[in-house]
């Protein structure tokens, strides 16, 4: 079986084990997520709000990690969140919120990539309504969140060296971010080298068409 293509492998860093979820508690886990990995704009006040009416719901071992940025988030001013998330997310290479990016790169296999992006998410009966990608981290995650269909926590972790790459830049950087790429990292299941060949051939090939859902628009407000 030929192995998948990797561009950047992750750095040492503390493993994380997963966590057991429910489906309810994973679908909150990654919406929270989805919304602090964003721009600190509409959603983030919203969400950190919401955050305390949903924290006892979840997991210890997912709270700690939430806990941990929403302190942080919470006693920060704004302009300094904003400017750190700039810091991070939009000029360090191995913090790319782009999925297809640890896989394919900056090569040209990444237009195909994302395009799988897009044609899963269409085949989930969804459609991506942002300006972003459609591999964008926390598209994906509130594709998770809104469908919660287990086919996407499987998408996410099939792509897990990449978030382990984003996870060590993070603590490498000393970035309070990097609370929530354990926190999700926590959510997600182990998978085999079939299964991440599998959804590499799924971005890269189409998922089946048989594969039905309901209508997805991802938004900022």
């Amino acid at each position: 079986m030929t192995k998948p293509v990797r561009f950047l492998t992750p750095s040492p860093v503390a493993p994380i084990e997963p966590v057991a979820c429910t489906e309810q508690q994973i679908r909150t886990a990654h919406m929270l997520i989805a919304a602090w990995l964003t721009y600190p704009e509409e959603r983030f006040d919203p969400a950190l709000a919401a955050y305390d009416e949903v924290r006892d719901a979840l997991p210890a071992g997912i709270r700690v990690h939430l806990d941990a940025f929403v302190d942080w988030a919470v006693t920060r001013p704004r302009r300094e969140v904003c400017e750190h998330y700039v810091e991070v997310f939009d000029q360090r290479r191995r913090t790319a919120l782009y999925l297809s990016y640890y896989v394919a790169g900056d090569t040209r296999l990444r237009g195909s990539a994302i395009l799988g992006f897009k044609d899963f998410l269409g085949a989930l009966g969804y459609e991506n309504d942002t300006d972003e990608l459609d591999d964008y981290l926390p598209v994906i995650l509130e594709l998770s969140a809104t469908s919660g269909d287990p086919l996407v926590v499987q998408l996410l972790a099939a792509h897990r060296d990449g978030l382990e790459v984003m996870r060590s830049a993070l603590h490498a950087a000393h970035s309070p971010y990097a609370h929530l790429l354990d926190g999700l990292v926590c959510t997600l299941p182990e998978v085999s080298d079939e299964v991440v060949e599998r959804f590499q051939r799924l971005i890269t090939q189409g998922p089946p068409t048989e594969m039905v859902g309901v209508n997805f628009a991802w938004s900022t407000s």
